[in-house]
């Protein structure tokens, strides 16, 4: 941790005890504040919660691009019976998605375990269904960020040459993880594995969302400090595999 780092952030996040053991390496001047009074302020000045919001993906796209090949990516889970079925038919045309069924899956999504149902009912109607074809893309390397896509049905892959990274998404997944919250141009290419669903947030509106409903940023920050968590034992790991070697 260096100069304007933030510590115990991830366990406040996550409402946990400390995880770590934080000891001072050199001589260090530190600001103490409460985590009350810390998540107070990131309540009452929504540009300084967006703009961690940024920094913390994209501190997490980096570290992604360092643990190839997988990204530090987890599998998805084998597909459940909801996984294998047709979405449920809808008057807007068979295979479609209506509002409530966009709810149900977005309150599924592990981006928005912890938003509880208002933001959702917010974002539902916003949200629209995206088919894929297998082997269709949707999205390419480079491509501008103004989309979300949560998996509904199917398995999607991202892709990258340089440096190589392979890995897939399934139900509930959004797509490219946390790096999809943070860069203005796509860091991977996407395609359907198999034919799939998706549903499809506009950015700027999960932004205002996130400025409506604390919960909503709150649920956003703790799965970003969970993929955090877990990425940076990934590395910890692949660096003690290293030197062992």
């Amino acid at each position: 941790m260096d100069p304007r780092s933030v510590f115990g952030g991830l366990d406040a996040f996550l409402e946990r005890p400390h995880d770590r053991t934080a000891v001072a390496v050199d001589d260090v001047h530190v600001m103490v504040m409460a985590v009350d009074d810390w998540l107070d302020i990131l309540e009452d000045h929504f540009e300084l919660a967006r703009n961690m919001v940024h920094r913390f993906a994209s501190s997490l796209c980096d570290l992604c691009l360092k643990l190839g090949p997988t990204g530090g990516y987890l599998e998805p889970s084998p597909p459940g019976k909801t996984d294998d079925e047709e979405p449920p038919p809808s008057s807007a045309g068979p295979g479609h998605l209506d509002v409530v069924d966009r709810l149900l899956v977005l309150s599924e999504a592990p981006l928005f375990a912890r938003a509880g149902i208002q933001p959702l009912l917010n974002l539902a109607p916003t949200a629209e269904t995206r088919h894929l074809a297998a082997g269709e893309v949707l999205f390419a390397q480079g491509d501008r960020v103004a989309l979300l896509h949560i998996v509904a049905r199917g398995l999607i892959a991202i892709e990258r040459d340089v440096p190589p990274i392979r890995a897939s998404f399934g139900r509930g997944a959004l797509v490219a993880g946390a790096p999809a919250l943070a860069t203005t141009e796509r860091a991977f290419t996407a395609r359907a594995v198999t034919d799939a669903v998706l549903v499809t947030l506009r950015r700027e509106d999960l932004i205002d969302v996130m400025e409506d409903h604390f919960a909503a940023l709150k649920s956003v920050l703790a799965y970003l400090a969970v993929e955090r968590d877990r990425m940076q034992r990934l590395e910890a790991e692949q660096k003690a595999a290293g030197g062992a070697a």
